[in-house]
């Protein structure tokens, strides 16, 4: 959440992201990201820009795995997807580039979704 704070204050950084790598089709290598991080930090910029571009970066990373995945549909779930600019970068970016996009709207993305989710099931397992 800090992160997430830290980045609502930076000045314009549209597009600008960390440099990273591919491995595997679905697998990135985040050395040369934490580096640039690295530096970022000793050259003293401002750690609202840093969070920024982090957040650029990961919003291009998810873009990125759907396309050496080749899958047309994206499921964004899970804790990480309760960050509004994270959430909100991925899904604009995944629009743009003609992916179908899905998230969680009416339960939260974390562990609630997850809770209620067995709810549902318990309930239909006793129905039986």
């Amino acid at each position: 959440m800090q992160l997430e704070f830290a980045a609502d204050e930076a000045q314009e950084v549209a597009g600008e992201i960390y440099p990273i790598r591919h491995r595997e089709p679905g697998e990135i290598d985040w050395a040369p990201m934490l580096e640039a991080i690295v530096n970022d930090v000793k050259r003293g910029r401002a750690t609202s820009q840093i969070a920024a571009v982090f957040h650029n970066t990961m919003s291009e990373c998810i873009v990125r795995v759907a396309r050496r995945v080749n899958m047309k549909q994206v499921v964004l779930s899970g804790g990480c997807f309760q960050n509004r600019r994270l959430l909100e970068n991925a899904v604009a970016s995944l629009l743009v580039e003609g992916f179908e996009v899905f998230w969680p709207r009416s339960l939260p993305s974390n562990d609630g979704g997850i809770s209620a989710g067995q709810a549902v099931i318990a309930g239909m397992s006793s129905a039986v």
